[in-house]
């Protein structure tokens, strides 16, 4: 794409402490159209659990499956929904409700994993 634009702001902490990074895209139809860039976040509220992502305008996921090839790529965007919809059970509830996570030597060191 010729006139594509990509800019990056790196790491930055937020008014109330946090941290955020994004990620801008745009090309010339778009920018013709009116149309706001893409936008992708990743931020780190001082208040949070773990750091979330963040588009511009998807609150559905896109589900557009014409052929097999179509179908086979949405593995990635259904494991997105449902790990979406597990964290948000788990912040109206508490992690417990995940049986694996409570399961004897479920811990991440019970199954091979060292610290950095």
């Amino acid at each position: 794409m010729r006139d594509r634009a990509a800019h990056r702001v790196g790491l930055r902490r937020t008014q109330d402490g946090g941290l955020n990074a994004s990620w801008t895209l745009s090309w010339p139809e778009q920018r013709a159209a009116g149309i706001e860039p893409i936008v992708l976040q990743a931020y780190f509220g001082t208040g949070f659990h773990h750091p979330h992502l963040r588009g511009t305008t998807v609150h559905d996921w896109p589900f557009n499956v014409f052929g097999e090839e179509d179908a086979a790529a949405q593995i990635s965007i259904l494991r997105a929904i449902a790990s979406s919809d597990l964290h948000n059970l788990v912040f109206l509830s508490d992690y417990r409700i995940v049986p694996v996570v409570t399961a004897k030597g479920a811990g991440p060191c019970d199954r091979g994993v060292t610290a950095a």
